[in-house]
């Protein structure tokens, strides 16, 4: 499977460009896999900020604009990968 890999990613792109609108769903939504409930999405908030509060706002900043930018290929070209 893991030889495939390759193979995968190119299908992915050429079903991307014979069928633009498959990249209209966004899958990067779908990837959290956590359906949370208010007290729950609180108490990750809470976390969240702990964690922010601990390190320095450079690294911070940096991991979240890499993690929105890597938002865009995987919306781009991850249901089409899955599908492949």
């Amino acid at each position: 499977k893991k030889i495939r890999q390759p193979l995968n990613l190119l299908l992915a792109a050429g079903m991307v460009r014979l069928v633009p609108s498959i990249t209209h769903l966004k899958i990067s939504p779908l990837l959290t896999g956590i359906a949370t409930d208010p007290t729950t999405q609180t108490q990750l908030s809470e976390q969240t900020q702990q964690i922010k509060d601990q390190i320095p706002p450079a690294v911070y900043n940096t991991v979240s604009k890499g993690l929105t930018w890597i938002q865009g290929p995987i919306d781009q070209y991850g249901l089409a990968f899955y599908v492949s």
